[in-house]
């Protein structure tokens, strides 16, 4: 089974938790295929902001780490994507979401990122 990891973290700043409800719809949808289901394992959404090494720790073997970009957690997504990378390199590492850039500029700069999903 190939592990897949999504990171949705809220902003958080005033100890508010929100529960990922994007990736989690995904998630369902996903499942409903048992093709899927029978080649990937959904291990874990990491949706509350903690620090990096707790966030870090909670992954184990990814094949794919998929991140929901938005204004208040794009740095918070770089760091840990840059530090599963290193830990991981043969992970392909997802940026979607609503502050995703249309254009290539984060691949050109953000090396540790594979593939980017525009929008919602």
């Amino acid at each position: 089974m190939k592990n897949i990891y999504f990171v949705q973290v809220g902003f958080g700043f005033d100890g508010s938790v929100y529960l990922p409800y994007a990736v989690g719809t995904i998630i369902a949808n996903c499942k409903k295929d048992n093709r899927i289901n029978a080649e990937y394992n959904f291990a874990d959404i990491i949706f509350c902001r903690e620090k990096l090494d707790s966030a870090e720790g909670k992954i184990a073997d990814p094949y794919i780490v998929a991140f929901s970009c938005s204004v208040w957690n794009s740095e918070y997504n770089k760091a840990l994507a840059r530090r599963i990378k290193d830990r991981y390199p043969d992970t392909i590492i997802v940026f979607g979401g609503h502050s995703v850039d249309e254009s290539d500029t984060i691949l050109q700069n953000e090396s540790y990122i594979d593939i980017l999903m525009f929008g919602e």
